[in-house]
């Protein structure tokens, strides 16, 4: 009975996880199936697989541009700003888990507040302030 149990709580996890993905991968595979169409043709279909795959001027124009620069941008901004995180983070961890005492939790729970609390949910605030002070 309990192997029953623990087989049939296992699989409806897995349909919850299957589901999941399906709703996580399917946006991803339907604009890159889009990307092969005109404009009209998005417009007008709403197949997943595109007719054909030879419309490439989305590539083109991409790539004509200065994408690979912006992609460079951010690849070096990313780990440029990793490094100085790490380079702040782990001695404060070391601290943190080493060392007691008084404000070690409030510390912690202000870098775990830090992590659970989403950017977007900030971000309304953060143009207000923007707006305010004029920047």
């Amino acid at each position: 009975m309990r192997g029953i149990k623990k087989r049939g709580i296992a699989g409806i996890k897995y349909i919850f996880l299957l589901i999941y993905a399906v709703i996580t991968v399917f946006p991803l595979i339907w604009t890159f199936s889009n990307s092969f169409r005109t404009n009209d043709q998005i417009f007008t279909s709403m197949k997943l697989i595109p007719e054909n795959f030879g419309y490439l001027e989305n590539y083109k124009n991409t790539l004509a541009g200065d994408v690979l620069l912006a992609y460079w941008n951010s690849f070096s901004l990313t780990v440029v700003s990793l490094l100085l995180i790490l380079f702040c983070i782990i001695p404060c961890a070391y601290v943190l888990t080493i060392y007691r005492f008084r404000a070690a939790k409030w510390i912690e729970a202000f870098f775990m507040m830090g992590i659970i609390i989403p950017r977007l949910s900030i971000l309304v605030a953060t143009f207000h302030n923007y707006n305010t002070w004029d920047f």
